[in-house]
């Protein structure tokens, strides 16, 4: 991690705008271009008459120790990573894949939110 634009965990080498600590919670290659695509995703599902915002997300099993979870937020100023449920929690055998589902369906008076992942830097 002697070189802050190559080996720091903020590096992103690739170029391909995951820096290098994502690369390695998710398993991919930080030295090679990686198709974030299968490493999480976000959608709206419904359940019911009812429509929610879901994020997915993996994380390789030798990176467990790091903590990994979503976040929203209506104003992109203000970020808080409560109000999520944990709906799936899977171990392929390489990867950890989890779900959460922001509590509050969308609505009208309580539109989409902004989401992101945030994970803590030890």
């Amino acid at each position: 991690w002697d070189e802050p634009l190559v080996m720091s965990k903020f590096a992103d080498p690739d170029h391909d705008r995951v820096p290098n600590f994502f690369e390695y919670i998710f398993g991919t290659d930080p030295s090679r271009a990686s198709v974030i695509d299968d490493c999480y995703r976000i959608v709206i599902v419904e359940d019911g008459d009812l429509r929610y915002l879901e994020m997915s997300f993996r994380q390789t099993l030798q990176s467990l120790s790091q903590i990994v979870l979503p976040k929203h937020s209506v104003d992109l100023l203000t970020w808080s990573n409560e109000d999520f449920l944990l709906t799936e929690d899977t171990n392929d055998g390489t990867y950890r894949w989890r779900t959460y589902r922001y509590k509050d369906p969308i609505t009208s008076t309580n539109p989409v939110r902004f989401i992101t992942l945030e994970a803590e830097v030890d």
